[in-house]
This record gives C-alpha cells, sequence and structure tokens, in this order.
C-alpha cells in the first residue's frame, strides 16, 4: 500500500477505522440447521450496518486514491493515455475526457481506430470523435484548438482524403455535422471570453464552402436515405458548394444522387443550382448514369434551361450502343 493511501487513511476517524477492521476480521456461525441446503461447519460472514457503511466509506477513499492514480499513470505512459482518451470518445463521456485532458494526457498526433466500413487506420481524434457522433467531445475539441480551429476541422486525412465533418456525414450523425459545417466555425477566438473575431475574408470563406461542398459530395456518393437527404439539406443551406467535384473520382453531388437513383436528392441538388452539364474526370456528365425516365427528364429540363459545356471541356451523353465501360468506380 503506497504512503499516500496510508497517509488518506489515516485521516478516518478513529472509530470508522475499527469498524472497518471489525467487517474485516470477524465471522458469525449461523445455525446451519435453519437453512435446507446448508453445509455442516460452513462459516458465513455476516455484517452488520454500521460495518457496511464503514466499508463503502473506506472503499471511496481507496476508489479516490486509485482513480487519480491511474489518471496520472495514463499521462505518463502514451499508449494507455491514447486508449483511455479513445475509450471517453466512444463512451461521449466529458468527465473522463476532463481528467484525461487535466492529468495532462494529449489529444494531438493520431491514434489507432476502425471504423465498421473500413479497415484499421491511423486518425485524429477529432475525425475519431466526429465518426462516432460523439458530439460533447467534438465541440471540447474545437474549443481547445482556439485560432487553429478552422485548420484543424479542414484537415482531411491523407488515407481517404476525408475530413472530421466527411466522417460525420458518413456515419449520419446531424448532431454533429451541425457542429462542425456553419460558416460560424470560421471565428477564432483568441481568449477564453465570449468575444469572437471573424475572419469573413473572400478566401476563407470559399474554402469553407468547398469544404462544405466535399461533404456534400461524400454524403451523397454513400447513400440517399432520408436521414442522408436531411444533411444535404442542412450543408446546402451552410453555404456548401455544390458543384464541388469529388478530389478522388472528379465526380459531383448531382452525378453520384444519378448513379444512386435517388430523383429526390435530384430535384434537391438542381433546385440548389447543381449544373448537370458538369462532367467529372472522365467527361462523363450525370444524364449518363440516369437509369430512369424521371431522372433522365430531371436531368434534360435543367440541361435546356442552361445550355453550356461543364469544366471539363464538351460532354458527351452517351447513347445505349455506347461501350460498355460505366466510369469509374465510386469511391468506398
Amino acid at each position: 500500500m503506497s504512503k499516500d493511501t496510508m497517509a488518506r487513511l489515516a485521516e478516518l476517524p478513529s472509530e470508522l477505522v475499527l469498524h472497518t477492521v471489525s467487517f474485516l476480521t470477524r465471522e458469525i456461525v449461523l445455525d446451519p440447521m435453519v437453512r435446507p441446503d446448508f453445509e455442516l461447519g460452513k462459516l458465513e460472514l455476516v455484517p452488520d450496518l454500521p460495518s457496511v457503511n464503514a466499508l463503502s466509506r473506506t472503499n471511496s477513499v481507496f476508489h479516490n486514491t486509485l482513480n487519480h492514480t491511474l489518471y496520472q499513470l495514463c499521462a505518463s505512459v502514451e499508449s494507455l493515455g491514447k486508449l483511455a482518451l479513445l475509450f471517453a470518445v466512444e463512451h461521449n463521456s466529458e468527465a473522463a475526457f476532463d481528467k484525461l485532458v487535466a492529468a495532462g494526457v494529449s489529444v494531438d498526433g493520431e491514434f489507432k481506430f476502425q471504423f465498421r466500413l473500413a479497415g484499421p487506420d491511423l486518425l485524429g481524434l477529432l475525425h475519431i470523435a466526429a465518426g462516432l457522433g460523439s458530439s460533447l467531445i467534438v465541440r471540447k475539441l474545437l474549443q481547445m484548438y482556439g485560432p487553429e480551429t478552422l485548420e484543424r476541422v479542414h484537415v482531411r486525412h491523407r488515407g481517404w482524403d476525408m475530413s472530421a465533418l466527411d466522417y460525420a456525414v458518413v456515419e449520419g450523425h446531424m448532431e454533429t455535422v451541425r457542429v462542425l459545417a456553419p460558416m460560424s466555425i470560421l471565428a477564432a477566438s483568441s481568449s477564453s471570453s465570449s468575444s469572437i473575431a471573424v475572419d469573413v475574408s473572400h478566401e476563407r470563406i470559399q474554402a469553407h464552402k468547398e469544404y462544405l461542398g466535399k461533404a456534400l459530395v461524400t454524403c451523397v456518393a454513400r447513400n440517399s436515405s432520408g436521414e442522408k437527404i436531411a444533411i444535404c439539406e442542412y450543408l446546402l443551406s451552410e453555404g456548401a458548394d455544390v458543384n464541388t467535384l469529388d478530389p478522388r473520382y472528379g465526380r459531383s453531388s448531382l452525378s453520384n444522387a444519378t448513379v444512386n437513383d435517388s430523383l429526390a436528392t435530384m430535384q434537391l441538388l438542381l433546385t440548389a443550382g447543381a449544373d448537370p452539364n458538369l462532367g467529372d474526370k472522365y467527361g462523363v456528365v450525370p444524364l449518363f448514369w440516369a437509369r430512369n425516365v424521371p431522372a433522365a427528364q430531371a436531368l434534360l429540363e435543367r440541361r435546356r434551361a442552361h445550355p453550356r459545356h461543364g469544366q471539363c471541356g464538351p460532354q458527351r451523353a452517351y447513347a445505349s450502343s455506347a461501350p460498355a465501360r460505366r466510369g469509374p468506380p465510386l469511391p468506398p
């Protein structure tokens, strides 16, 4: 037993120590004949209420001492600290997170984690918290980042080229999306005061719109459930560039919605100004992916309203006699 623990126990009232020692060392023999399942000669330990109270109060002292020691251990052993932080994030536990940070556990660096749709990978804690929908932890991390908030939020994972917002979108965590998406995240507070200084430079605003646009592309690419449509609506309301192209395959949100045969999403994007003439890096326009007449009609009506070439050069809507190549695969 450590000296610190002994010192804490020495602070207990003497009668409490006496009760505890009495409880731990005595045994009371019950009359075995009153029990049908008795074992002759078996001794039963029967604590009284004062003893139970004494033990519980003593255990509280042990708990507080051990708890403090464990947090200090997490701060001194990096691998253990990372595991403890991941536990706090997975359970959206503010209390555990705050104690770990207060003990000196770093929230920076990469953590090994595996989402259900991908293999194990090294990710930043913000990406993990966003993908798990731990909105309380996401808010705390943003507060900790201070003036670096925007840069941290816009960081994209080098493997999947996804931001923390993209992970929240893929997993369908609307509450977390509402934390990471607003244009107000451009605000950077240099102190803990409530006053906020907002950098409204054109470059930053455009970068944030592109960041939202990439999240929009990711949202549509995965699926177009009602929940995802609601997220798309929210991203558009926050200023997402509806014509942002996927950084890996060069597809627009409209192309992905057409691939997924989601007429509701297509109509949402077209209403928001999606360009039906905008092709991917192979020059394939959304009309190529249309699977039914209503989808083709929606695209053709918009094309007639905006008869121009997309940014990838002259586009072609291939007829049914075109080669069997269906363009590049969708991202996993």
